[in-house]
């Protein structure tokens, strides 16, 4: 096999693999996936996902990665710890962190194109 360069895209790096069957149209697979393949000694499929325990996307230390079976299995990693975002629930509403404000506080309604100084005739060119 010919010997080529390590890449990094989104953080993530990427080896060279083009006999893999999940390889990318020019060989490269993650090496995080390459890594929990080898300790699980089978393929991942599409739908499963590497996660990297301590958050640090090229630290493929097996003992740094945890498989999970999709995307819901996941996102539990990542939700807690949340980082100041709002959180979509699944009634539909968004719930704040404390301290946060909502984008549309304090607003009443949704300003329509015919009201006030948005009135037909009355736009001021500069």
């Amino acid at each position: 096999m010919e010997k080529r360069p390590n890449h990094i895209h989104n953080g993530y790096v990427y080896i060279y693999q083009p006999e893999h069957p999940f390889c990318t149209s020019v060989g490269y697979i993650m090496r995080s996936r390459f890594v929990m393949e080898k300790h699980i000694g089978r393929y991942i499929t599409k739908k499963e996902i590497v996660h990297h325990i301590n958050e640090i996307k090229n630290d493929d230390r097996i003992e740094n990665l945890k498989l999970c079976s999709g995307r819901k299995e996941h996102s539990m990693y990542h939700i807690p710890k949340n980082k100041g975002k709002s959180i979509q629930t699944n009634t539909g509403r968004t719930h704040f962190k404390k301290g946060m404000t909502p984008w549309n506080k304090g607003t009443k309604g949704v300003m329509k194109a015919n009201s006030g100084s948005f009135k037909k005739g009355h736009i001021k060119h500069s």
